[in-house]
């Protein structure tokens, strides 16, 4: 379940060392949600609302993963996807859908448009985790 964590000072959350993560979600509370989780993974991590706010904090700063919702008011996820990896600079920088969605077209079309994985928002949290730990460079999934 997407609870609310109790909130951590930014000591507690900032290292230099930490993997960038980049969230790309329409749901406040969601997006909080899980940018609390993240981050007691020592994740840094950006939350936007929208794809063109995506596109340009990735022109201001760098991610090692993108976590992208696809419904989203202007461009839709799968928009957004394609254009991130038809720029070579973004190519290899792995995007996971997560999303409500949980038809299979929608899923094969997250995939053709470039995603490493399609997680549905219902699954466990520690679940995510090591879907998300497998596509960053140095990562070693938690074995709880």
């Amino acid at each position: 379940m997407w609870l609310l964590p109790e909130e951590k000072s930014a000591s507690q959350t900032t290292s230099s060392a930490q993997r960038r993560v980049l969230v790309v979600e329409d749901e406040r509370l969601f997006a909080q949600a899980l940018r609390l989780f993240l981050e007691e993974q020592e994740l840094s991590v950006v939350t936007v609302g929208n794809g063109l706010q995506a596109l340009i904090e990735l022109q201001r700063q760098h991610f090692d993963l993108i976590l992208l919702d696809v419904n989203m008011p202007g461009l839709d996820g799968y928009d957004i996807c394609a254009g991130i990896k038809s720029d070579p600079k973004f190519a290899s920088l792995p995007i996971i859908f997560l999303t409500s969605e949980d038809d299979p077209k929608a899923t094969r079309t997250g995939y053709e448009v470039g995603a490493v994985d399609y997680v549905s928002k219902g699954t466990r949290k520690e679940e995510l985790l090591i879907r998300i730990l497998a596509q960053l460079p140095d990562s070693k999934p938690p074995y709880t």
